[in-house]
């Protein structure tokens, strides 16, 4: 992002925030809550549009298409509140994420023809074996609403997968998950990183942030206030005055 600024009204949420991830890498973002973090996501995403600066993904600038056309693109996301098909089956919310790779249009679904029934095929294909990297399998064909809190974020984190995207946003992944299942979160993202997927990680738990991402960007009020590895960034007078404290950051690194 080169000087992304969203203003909502006289609200500026995000303020000239340039910002670059490295492909392969896995970035951190963390801030305190109203930093501006979701927004941020949000304009990478094309949920939101910058009111100034540009977001450019592999050369191309990405800024004003909409969410679809992103995804298309190769990025994928989770969101901070879970947004799942909650009568439709595992499987089939994360068959959903395959509306971008398949060309077949309605009439070809209302007369399914060879090329309708090999993109049908690879689309079952593709979905279960994302539902097996995130550990859900075995719910492939219960309903997204009767899956317990944690499962329903690996589906979100599956069906994002589904897409194959190249840049993964996740938007507070962890929250609330027991500490066992953010361990299991914690190698679910090692994994997915493993498959030539750079991954952008908003989380509040330091203790997931820490020990797995390569670089942490900090926001405060909007502005990016620090930058660096893990260890710089615990030892940055404004973030530990801004947001962390010197307890807490000594405490959970």
């Amino acid at each position: 992002t080169t000087g992304v600024t969203k203003r909502f009204g006289g609200l500026v949420a995000v303020n000239d925030v340039s910002l670059e991830v490295e492909e392969g890498e896995i970035r951190g973002l963390i801030g305190p809550n109203g930093s501006g973090k979701t927004t941020f996501i949000n304009m990478l995403s094309g949920i939101y549009s910058p009111s100034e600066g540009q977001v450019i993904f592999r050369g191309s600038s990405i800024s004003g298409l909409k969410p679809y056309a992103v995804t298309a693109r190769g990025i994928a996301r989770t969101f901070q509140t879970i947004r799942l098909f909650p009568q439709l089956t595992v499987l089939e919310n994360v068959k959903v994420a395959r509306h971008c790779r398949t060309a077949s249009g309605l009439l070809r679904c209302i007369v399914p023809n060879q090329l309708t029934k090999q993109e049908e095929r690879k689309t079952e294909e593709k979905a279960l074996a994302m539902l097996d990297l995130v550990g859900l399998l075995d719910e492939k064909d219960n309903l997204a609403k009767n899956l317990a809190h944690g499962q329903r974020r690996l589906l979100e984190i599956a069906r994002a997968m589904a897409s194959d995207p190249a840049f993964l946003l996740l938007d507070e992944p962890g929250a609330g998950m027991n500490p066992s299942e953010k361990d299991s979160l914690v190698d679910l993202i090692q994994r997915i990183n493993a498959m030539d997927v750079t991954v952008f990680l908003i989380e509040h738990d330091m203790k997931v942030v820490m020990p797995l991402v390569d670089r942490v960007t900090v926001f405060n009020f909007g502005k990016k206030i620090a930058e660096g590895t893990p260890d710089e960034v615990r030892e940055d007078e404004k973030v530990i005055e801004a947001y962390l404290g010197r307890r807490d950051i000594n405490a959970q690194g």
